[in-house]
């Protein structure tokens, strides 16, 4: 009866994982970015790490490798590509303990070299601020990226906002991207000269 049990919650959440990626992939094609499954880490479909070659060739290896590759929990995911000159990167993340997160991350095209590091919507009256963040401009885009998401960073390399949970709402992440992408644009503008 326990096998059962167990059987029907790994079909369950088998299904669940399935449904999420198929979100993830059409979320993907709707921001013209890359969906790419990941399996054990390594890109779907790529060749066996040594490790994993080395457990296939060892007796009950290949059985173990079968039963990971039918598992939710081995199954992961990124999104990446460029949307407005800005390349983007979205992927589950932990944070603490192993707590389930989604992470963005719109980068700059070169990192700014300033020590920025903007961790809220406050830090935008700080006296140490860079004069280009100031701009009404761009000033305009962070308090935007702000109010999508209170705890959104903004360093040298670009914007980056961790949300709770494995994100499959595709509203929401298209809200998130484009806000940190506008933000992105906006400073990468102001600090690229004329």
């Amino acid at each position: 009866m326990f096998g059962v049990v167990v059987a029907m919650a790994f079909y369950v959440w088998s299904r669940m994982a399935q449904k999420q990626q198929r979100a993830l992939r059409e979320l993907a094609a709707q921001m013209g970015l890359r969906y790419v499954p990941l399996h054990m880490g390594a890109v779907e479909g790529a060749a066996r790490s040594d490790q994993q070659q080395e457990l296939a060739q060892s007796q009950g290896g290949s059985m173990v490798l079968q039963l990971l590759s039918r598992l939710p929990m081995t199954r992961s995911w990124r999104i990446h590509g460029q949307r407005g000159g800005v390349t983007v990167h979205i992927g589950p993340d932990a944070h603490g303990h192993g707590t389930p997160m989604t992470r963005l991350r719109a980068d700059f095209a070169q990192p700014l070299g300033l020590g920025l590091e903007l961790l809220s919507r406050s830090g935008l009256d700080g006296a140490a601020l860079p004069a280009l963040l100031s701009r009404p401009d761009v000033r305009r885009e962070l308090l935007a990226l702000f109010d999508a998401h209170e705890a959104a960073r903004v360093d040298d390399r670009g914007v980056q906002i961790r949300l709770h949970g494995r994100v499959s709402d595709a509203a929401l992440l298209v809200r998130m991207v484009d806000a940190a992408v506008r933000a992105a644009q906006a400073i990468q503008a102001a600090h690229t000269p004329s």
